[in-house]
């Protein structure tokens, strides 16, 4: 779990707070955790919950209702309404937002950009269009040396649809106005 334990703890015996199995006490990065059992913590901090079986699922349920969902509002619909509200009230903050991005992650690539301003050539397009599924936009313009605005005006003239830096690390994304 995040954090760190105490030096002195370091070996103890420690009893999980969700399963009430005794446990060795050790750091993170040693395999360990200090908090949970190596099994809740494997279960709780587990992103394919998707694929977890019925007593994990109730495990990480059980979990979450002890330490997550008293910070959040009682009502489950209230973070989607609450996004929906904040759009209807800032209809140009989004693209505002996006367009910080891209100038962001525009300039990190420009220092590396050794093929700024030159033609593109077939080697090149099929790269994008093979690397487009498992590599972010960001991650191609690294890769060919090119600026990311660049990769952006290619693949939308060539109509290759490119991965979202949010797709990849799988966070969830609403989209457009609903």
């Amino acid at each position: 779990m995040v954090g760190t334990c105490r030096k002195e703890d370091i070996g103890k015996v420690g009893i999980c707070k969700l399963c009430g199995k005794e446990f060795t006490i050790g750091r993170p990065c040693d395999g360990r955790t200090f908090i949970y059992c190596c099994s809740c913590s494997r279960i709780v901090n587990s992103k394919y919950r998707n694929f977890l079986t019925e007593k994990e699922k109730d495990l990480r349920l059980k979990y979450f209702k002890l330490f997550c969902y008293p910070n959040f509002h009682p009502n489950p619909d209230y973070a989607l309404a609450y996004t929906r509200d904040w759009r209807r009230r800032n209809p140009y903050q989004k693209y505002i937002q996006k367009a910080r991005g891209v100038e962001r992650y525009n300039e990190e690539t420009l220092e590396f950009a050794e093929n700024q301003h030159s033609r593109w050539g077939s080697d090149e397009i099929e790269y994008l269009k093979e690397k487009s599924k498992s590599k972010t936009a960001r991650e191609i313009a690294f890769d060919l040396g090119r600026t990311y605005s660049a990769i952006i005006g290619k693949a939308s003239l060539e109509n290759i649809p490119l991965m979202t830096e949010d797709k990849k690390h799988g966070r969830l994304v609403t989209g457009g106005d609903r």
